[in-house]
């Protein structure tokens, strides 16, 4: 009976062994490890998700640089414009026309502030607008009777001291609020008694 059993075995085994299937047993902790190993290749749906939204940040970090950049080019761009609007604008005079009494008038205050060259001096308007200016020499002078250069916008009679410069900052200090143009400065230069009546607005 024994050798019956025997052979039975053996026959099934070699049935197993010839269908392809392994005899070996496999216990719990082998089983454990190869589920494991199974998790471990295959990709878990939490690490797709938080990929899926780490590309939806780039994506939406990639919009934020492209903002910046099309933002300073029309910076840029209103930065140009407007400075080819300065150089179209800057030769308009944008005061209006001074009286005959108002141009009197500063002249009348021209006159004391070239009496004493050393000293700061505030033209007052008509209106109250005060306009301070700054010394034209360090000392007082202690003769008049030097000649001045000769100046194409000048004129010979006045004193030694008066130069284009000097009177081109008592025009820009005269401008409404400090601002202007230059057409604004040429047009105030005109006032002074000092410039050459003769000249055209285009010589000034």
């Amino acid at each position: 009976m024994n050798d019956l059993n025997d052979s039975i075995q053996d026959y099934h085994h070699s049935e197993l062994a010839s269908s392809g299937y392994s005899t070996v047993m496999i216990d719990s902790e082998q089983e454990e490890i190869i589920e494991i190993t199974k998790v471990n290749n295959i990709e878990p749906k939490e690490e797709i998700e938080e990929k899926e939204r780490e590309r939806e940040r780039e994506k939406e970090r990639v919009k934020e640089v492209g903002k910046e950049n099309q933002k300073e080019e029309k910076e840029k761009g209103e930065r140009v414009e407007k400075s080819k609007t300065i150089k179209i604008t800057r030769n308009q005079i944008t005061l209006k026309q001074r009286s005959p009494e108002e141009v009197r008038e500063f002249q009348r205050q021209e006159t004391e502030r070239y009496k004493n060259p050393h000293l700061p001096y505030t033209y007052v308007s008509l209106n109250g607008v005060c306009s301070v200016v700054a010394p034209i020499i360090k000392k007082q002078p202690t003769s008049l009777s030097n000649k001045p250069r000769e100046h194409i916008m000048l004129k010979q009679d006045r004193p030694y001291f008066v130069t284009i410069l000097c009177l081109a900052r008592d025009a820009a200090a005269r401008l409404v609020d400090g601002m202007g143009t230059r057409a604004d400065i040429c047009d105030l230069l005109k006032d002074s008694q000092y410039i050459n009546e003769s000249l055209t607005d285009s010589q000034v």
